[in-house]
This record gives structure tokens, C-alpha cells and sequence, in this order.
């Protein structure tokens, strides 16, 4: 399935202020990098092979920013133990 993704003037310039944030985390980065090359007209293919990442990733990315906008290309809690196997004492 290939989404094609189309990116408003102000997301746009949104997803480029964040990839020239030298403070930015570096996933949230490469997100944004996947969605502008992607509106750019690049196939997921190139993306990923340009970025190291799987073609997978490159789907998953796109479709939450389809889904959610720019907020579904923001961090999200990881899944696994929340306590840790030491206790505090």
C-alpha cells in the first residue's frame, strides 16, 4: 500500500524547523525527514534506503502522520516493564 502524502504550507514548514533543530531528538528527526521526502515524491523504497531504516518503518511513518498529523510523528512510550527489577531498598 503506497499513501500518498500531502503536507499543508505550515506543516511543511513545521517538519523543516524541526529537522534544522540541532536539539531535536534524533528519532522525531528522522520522522519528519521520511514525511518531507515523501512529500517531495520519493517512494518509500528510496526513503529507506536514504535514512537506514526498513521500508516497514517508512509505511508505519507515514501512516501515522496520515492518521494523527504532525503530532503522530512525535515520540511515543515504549513498550516493557515500568518498574525495575532491583528494588529501591
Amino acid at each position: 500500500m503506497s499513501l500518498t502524502v500531502e503536507v499543508s504550507a505550515a506543516q511543511q514548514k513545521a517538519l523543516e524547523k524541526l529537522v534544522a533543530r540541532p536539539t531535536a531528538h534524533a528519532g522525531h528527526v528522522r520522522r519528519a525527514r521520511v514525511i518531507l521526502l515523501s512529500a517531495a515524491g520519493e517512494s518509500g523504497l528510496e526513503i529507506a534506503k536514504r535514512l537506514a531504516i526498513s521500508p516497514e518503518q517508512v509505511s508505519r511513518i507515514r501512516r501515522r502522520f496520515h492518521e494523527q498529523g504532525l503530532h503522530g510523528l512525535e515520540e511515543r512510550p515504549k513498550a516493557g516493564r515500568k518498574d525495575h527489577a532491583v528494588p529501591a531498598a
